[in-house]
């Protein structure tokens, strides 16, 4: 296995399947396993396969990545979910409720990077306008002599 080429790599069949951050790690799962199956990956998602031969299912879904295998898992899941409801006529009304949720955060987060921002320009207008006064008031006085 070519060391470091890799953001993460992906266990599909090996001592403990999973999701694995560095060569090592997965070298230690698939190395010496029979038919062990892994693929590196550049990008960080996340994927989970359903596969029933008797119903001839044969689902894939992929979700966002998260330094949280679990959040990663979850993203995944709730994307397998929709599709098989979908396919029996039902939605989840709710599921971009995380994400809204998520986006939310987001913006809540730059907007409060933005406000303080704007509060210190604010400030700094502030104490500039009050210097011109003071420089308006002694030239209003110089005229004035």
């Amino acid at each position: 296995m070519s060391r470091a080429k890799y953001s993460h790599y992906a266990v599909k069949v090996g001592r403990v399947p999973g999701i694995y951050l560095t060569c090592d790690e997965c070298d230690e799962q698939v190395h010496g396993y029979p038919y062990a199956s892994f693929k590196g990956e550049q990008d960080y998602s996340f994927s989970v396969k359903l596969v029933c031969k008797e119903a001839g299912t044969n689902l894939e879904a992929h979700g966002c990545f998260s330094s949280d295998e679990g959040h990663a898992r979850d993203d995944a899941a709730f994307t397998l979910l929709e599709m098989l409801l979908s396919r029996t006529g039902y939605s989840i009304c709710d599921f971009n409720y995380r994400r809204m949720c998520a986006l939310q955060q987001q913006l809540e987060d730059i907007q409060g990077t933005q406000g303080n921002q704007l509060a210190q320009r604010l400030s700094e207008k502030e104490t500039e306008c009050e210097l011109l006064i003071k420089q308006i008031e002694c030239f209003y006085k110089f005229l004035l002599l």
